[in-house]
């Protein structure tokens, strides 16, 4: 179980994954939201670091969410997943839930998700051509 972050921008790195990544981090974000907002009895990934890591973010992690659906259904894929409702005044913020949470998360973790995701399948990984313009500025 794990969410992919190589950008402080939502959309930008669900952009990037391929097809089958992408898919997944639908799935297994719901899994995570799943678990964060106790509408599973299941608690064995409840100390799983991806989930760990969204505590106490649920408004962002239904941002992310949305985003890989959205993304999914514009690469013309059938969707089965209801987009969450992100709730509270957080969200009013003038779209701080995404810059909230990548400051929460820090560059130096950033980093780390975007060398994960390129060694998983090495140059096979079909991720268009973003990490080679990988540009530290964003992060501000």
């Amino acid at each position: 179980m794990q969410t992919f972050l190589p950008y402080p921008d939502f959309e930008r790195s669900l952009k990037t994954l391929d097809s089958r990544r992408l898919g997944k981090q639908r799935i297994e974000s719901f899994q995570i939201l799943n678990i964060l907002l106790k509408r599973t009895s299941k608690n064995g990934w409840k100390n799983h670091p991806a989930v760990k890591m969204w505590k106490g973010h649920t408004n962002a992690l239904k941002i992310y969410f949305n985003k890989s659906i959205e993304i999914w259904i514009s690469r013309e894929y059938k969707n089965n997943m209801n987009k969450e409702v992100p709730r509270g005044k957080w969200l009013l913020q003038n779209g701080s839930t995404t810059k909230n949470f990548t400051l929460h998360i820090g560059v130096i973790f950033l980093e780390k998700i975007k060398n994960i995701i390129l060694n998983l399948n090495g140059k096979n990984l079909q991720i268009f051509h973003i990490f080679d313009q990988f540009n530290k500025k964003d992060y501000s």
